[in-house]
């Protein structure tokens, strides 16, 4: 039997551990806190708009959209414990009637037709195979003249294709662990096919340790605990902390970033 490929080995090991952490309520995405602030200038926040977040994680986003816009928001996630993490965070910051935690699939929204003034989605769909699909529901739940805000890993600079084809495959082995970065152009053209229009595009890359420091802004010392856990845990160590998974994502940090995509559902669609 041929050995596995190490890259592959590597980036499979690196997407347990970002399921791992998930578990532990730690969520975060390429871009952090900086990317959320620029996406949210971005669409023009009001208080009598009902909008729905796809991806919520532990509630940051929907309840600062709550607490600083007045705006109602539906946060949805297809994981119990981050729900459960949004209504304490909702309580905690007295937005718990704005903020309305609900399990759904990107696949099929419990939604009707046309009924969110927009919708905020990130680190979403880099994790899922299909985003035409998960394009295609947002677009139907939209209102007419609604907008869908975005955020995605993304390719900066072409990476190899065997890096590329790497990261694809362990993709495929860790389903929600290793995210697939967008292509820019391609997203915009997916964009546009779906039927959104006047798509606008921002980009940015991150630094070493800026993820950590935003979580830990969020979440404060609890954000430390996958770190902790790995590093006290032999096998966490071995599979993690070693130099492969070190150049791994070395090389996917080089060649990734972040990226804002804004849209519109045409008005009378």
């Amino acid at each position: 039997m041929a050995e596995p490929d190490p890259t592959e080995k590597a980036l499979e090991d690196y997407a347990q551990y970002m399921l791992h952490a998930r578990q532990l309520g730690v969520v975060g995405h390429r871009g952090g806190l900086k990317a959320t602030e620029t996406l949210l200038q971005m669409c023009d926040l009001q208080p009598h708009q009902c909008l729905l977040e796809v991806g919520c994680g532990s509630g940051h986003t929907a309840c600062t959209v709550a607490k600083r816009f007045g705006a109602s928001v539906v946060a949805g996630d297809l994981a119990p414990h981050l729900l459960a993490r949004t209504r304490e965070r909702a309580r905690a910051q007295r937005v718990e009637e704005r903020v309305a935690p609900v399990q759904m699939d990107t696949a099929r929204l419990p939604f009707a037709e046309a009924v969110f003034d927009g919708l905020i989605c990130e680190s979403v769909l880099a994790l899922i195979e299909d985003r035409a699909s998960a394009l295609r529901e947002f677009y139907r739940v939209l209102k007419p003249g609604g907008f869908l805000a975005n955020s995605e890993v993304t390719i900066l600079k072409t990476p190899p294709p065997e890096f590329l084809a790497a990261i694809r495959n362990a993709a495929a082995r860790v389903p929600g662990g290793q995210a697939v970065p967008v292509d820019p152009d391609e997203h915009q053209r997916l964009l546009q096919e779906v039927g959104f229009v006047s798509p606008q595009l921002v980009t940015g890359g991150i630094g070493s340790g800026g993820r950590l420091t935003d979580q830990v802004k969020i979440d404060g010392l609890g954000a430390l605990k996958p770190m902790l856990s790995t590093i006290f845990d032999r096998q966490w160590r071995r599979r993690v902390y070693n130099r492969e998974v070190g150049e791994a994502q070395r090389t996917f940090a080089a060649h990734t970033g972040y990226g804002l995509f804004f849209a519109r559902k045409p008005n009378g669609s």
